[in-house]
């Protein structure tokens, strides 16, 4: 019984195997090599890319199940007391690395997701659709015309995710002004009602659609490219949630 909960322990809790067999070391190297293997994708920008969000998975899941299967011969079937504290500290390390990459993802990592609610960007960005954006793109980028952006909408409005389709730059400073309108024309509320957008308000790029929760067919969809048409607005914003 006692083996048995130390392997449902070790499924779960990457690094927890080695602890169970006393390797101590290379228990709380798993996480820590996780955290590695995460930030190398995202320091060579593999995760903005359609595959690369694929390749961070199965690289976290084969570092977790090498080290669980490689521990699974050797755990320890006698309760040890010291295998217990080692297991705890291990796990509140693994959810330290969770929150915190989780809350602090666009800073550190340089990616964020969003989610779309409304229809402003049909056909590119569908209701239901969760999107990977690139926050440093526009760091090193000047924004271009065609790009989809997520912004700050400003005065205490949502964060909108709009296509650019105008820019300009300000004569007083590095600053780019940039007119952004939806893709469904006829239902976005976009710099047609309120005027041009600061490129300080830039979240970052979106460069694909990770998955959508309502259908199955946008998974790892990235053709965002698209003719614009010109239309009167109707009250529909695509707020990022």
């Amino acid at each position: 019984m006692l083996t048995t909960i130390k392997i449902f322990l070790s499924l779960i809790v990457p690094g927890a195997g080695p602890m169970f067999a006393n390797r101590y070391w290379a228990g709380s190297l798993v996480p820590l090599l996780g955290l590695a293997w995460v930030i190398l994708l995202c320091i060579t920008r593999l995760i903005t890319f359609r595959y690369g969000l694929c390749l961070l998975l199965i690289g976290l899941a084969l570092i977790h199940l090498f080290t669980f299967l490689n521990a699974l011969k050797h755990i320890n079937t006698v309760a040890n007391v010291k295998a217990l504290t080692h297991f705890f500290v291990l796990t509140a390390v693994n959810l330290v690395i969770i929150v915190g990459s989780h809350t602090y993802k666009a800073h550190i990592f340089g990616f964020a997701f969003y989610h779309i609610p409304s229809v402003s960007m049909q056909p590119t960005l569908m209701p239901g659709d969760i999107v990977l954006v690139d926050t440093w793109h526009y760091k090193t980028n000047p924004p271009h015309v065609g790009d989809v952006i997520v912004f700050k909408g400003g005065n205490n409005k949502p964060i909108l995710v709009k296509r650019i389709t105008r820019t300009q730059q300000s004569s007083a400073n590095a600053e780019f002004e940039l007119f952004v309108e939806g893709d469904n024309a006829l239902r976005s509320i976009d710099s047609r009602s309120f005027g041009w957008v600061s490129s300080n308000n830039l979240i970052g790029k979106v460069d694909f659609v990770w998955f959508n929760f309502y259908t199955s067919d946008r998974i790892l969809k990235n053709r965002l490219t698209k003719q614009f048409k010109k239309a009167t607005p109707t009250p529909r914003e695509s707020i990022v949630q």
